[in-house]
């Protein structure tokens, strides 16, 4: 059973089943068992048949999932962009998945949109990427010697409205090279696009880049909408959650204000580079 730090209508309506195809204020006090306030709570579930139960910072299972509703955005140009330094936790090298909460203003793009990016460009600095293609197709990117830059694409597009917001994902085995992209409209419920692809196997590069979120500065590839989460995972997310550990969390709704904030699940800086801002609600 959910529970609140204090009493109030998320928890009578679990208890009385009667929260139905709408949203509910979490509690009195706004939290639920460690999740942040003014959050809202939804389901396409029948809540009353499995109790729910809660990550570290309010996603509900089995019944509810906590949605996020400050973001990050008005990357317009090379420099606008949210970072955190090189870090152990960033520079993962085995298995590897990453999920974006994210709008896009158009999901087939003039210009490819990246979304995660531990990528100096120059040599020796690759890592990873994650990011939109101009045909609309996801695409993981990432360098075994941190020059050469290897790719895998997703087999088909998604069939996204422009402006909507959805959940995409990734996650690389680094022993077979299998790379599996995901979307769905919550974190909960993210289902393979198209089919699995083979890309190259081996350990991904270790270097100094920066992690980016809402940009390839270098390229230009700036993300044109609003990201409402991003995190990356050591480890296979979607197929084996129970071994895979979150290691960056970008999300918004830690800011408070001013350029920098403290990732408070993975505890990471975080800096708002150029014209990018965060819409807080």
């Amino acid at each position: 059973m959910a529970r609140l730090a204090e009493s109030g209508s998320l928890q009578y309506a679990i208890e009385n089943n009667n929260l139905t195809n709408g949203v509910a204020r979490i509690g009195a006090s706004g939290y639920i068992a460690g999740a942040y306030k003014d959050f809202m709570a939804w389901s396409s579930y029948n809540v009353g048949v499995e109790p729910s139960c809660l990550a570290a910072r309010g996603h509900l299972y089995h019944g509810f999932y906590k949605e996020l509703s400050s973001y990050g955005y008005n990357m317009t140009a090379s420099g606008d962009f949210f970072s955190t330094p090189d870090s152990v936790a960033s520079s993962i090298t085995g298995d590897i998945s990453m999920i974006v909460d994210v709008a896009l203003d158009d999901w087939t793009p003039t210009v490819g949109n990246c979304l995660i990016a531990k990528d100096g460009v120059s040599a020796g600095t690759r890592s990873y990427q994650f990011a939109v293609r101009t045909d609309g197709k996801l695409q993981f990117a990432f360098s075994i010697d941190g020059t050469a830059i290897i790719t895998a694409v997703s087999t088909v597009a998604p069939s996204f409205i422009n402006g909507q917001r959805y959940h995409i994902a990734v996650e690389r085995e680094s022993a077979t090279g299998k790379v599996r992209f995901y979307t769905g409209t919550n974190h909960l419920e993210l289902t393979l696009l198209g089919t699995e692809v083979t890309s190259t196997t081996g350990a991904i590069a270790d270097t100094t880049a920066i992690v980016q979120f809402g940009n390839l500065a270098a390229l230009s590839f700036e993300l044109s909408g609003k990201v409402f989460d991003s995190e990356i995972y050591s480890g296979l997310q979607i197929t084996s959650p129970t071994t895979a550990v979150m290691k960056v969390d970008f999300d918004p709704t830690d800011w408070v204000s001013g350029t920098t904030w403290t990732g408070v699940d993975t505890g990471e800086v975080w800096t708002i580079n150029g014209n990018a801002l965060v819409r807080k609600t």
